[in-house]
């Protein structure tokens, strides 16, 4: 996007623009949505997700940022179930209170949002 708008701009400060918007985007969804939406799925903490995908990214490249979730949960499974091992599945785990839950008001928007969804779907047609 930065390249087209720089061929149809005619003002180079506009490609600053779109390249401050996309790294204000990405840096959002990359550090902040993602963990929480994937980490609730897998139950695995927000930063252990970051630095696992990282630590991936500097050891084995590119392609190993997609398997580091994934591995971070056979992990955290086999954790689990190894009991000299179980602090670590609480190191990577995600398993808060209700109290917690309802303080952030990240996964409240993210529940109404699904709970209108489930509404919607559960509806009967008129």
């Amino acid at each position: 996007c930065i390249i087209i708008t720089l061929m149809s701009a005619s003002e180079p400060v506009a490609a600053l623009w779109v390249a401050g918007v996309l790294m204000g985007v990405q840096i959002i969804d990359n550090n902040i949505l993602m963990p929480l939406i994937v980490g609730n799925k897998v139950k695995l903490n927000a930063l252990a997700i970051i630095i696992g995908v990282l630590v991936a990214g500097a050891v084995a490249g590119f392609a190993a940022m997609f398997l580091a979730i994934p591995a971070l949960a056979v992990l955290k499974i086999i954790f689990e179930r190894v009991e000299h091992l179980q602090p670590w599945a609480m190191l990577l785990g995600d398993e808060t209170t209700i109290e917690e839950e309802q303080k952030n008001p990240v996964r409240q928007a993210f529940y109404k949002v699904r709970k209108r969804s489930i509404e919607r779907k559960t509806a009967t047609p008129r």
